[in-house]
């Protein structure tokens, strides 16, 4: 599983903030390698260099990705 590959040490943080883990496993996928988690974003390693996504827009893909 994507998500347990990429991030288990954060997976309780963001469980917490309310995101499904089978919308994390898209989102890690598409996005790159996640380095860190803290309070407002995630850090992800990408080919083209590092990204913050910030967690609010996490929860806004997941809402969409239900359609």
């Amino acid at each position: 599983m994507i998500v347990k590959e990429y991030c288990e040490p954060f997976l309780d943080k963001i469980v917490n903030i309310g995101v499904p883990h089978h919308y994390l496993d898209r989102l890690f996928f598409i996005t790159g390698k996640l380095l860190e988690v803290n309070d407002d974003h995630l850090i992800l390693r990408k080919k083209d260099g590092i990204q913050q996504i910030q967690l609010k827009d996490i929860i806004e893909i997941s809402l969409n990705q239900e359609d």
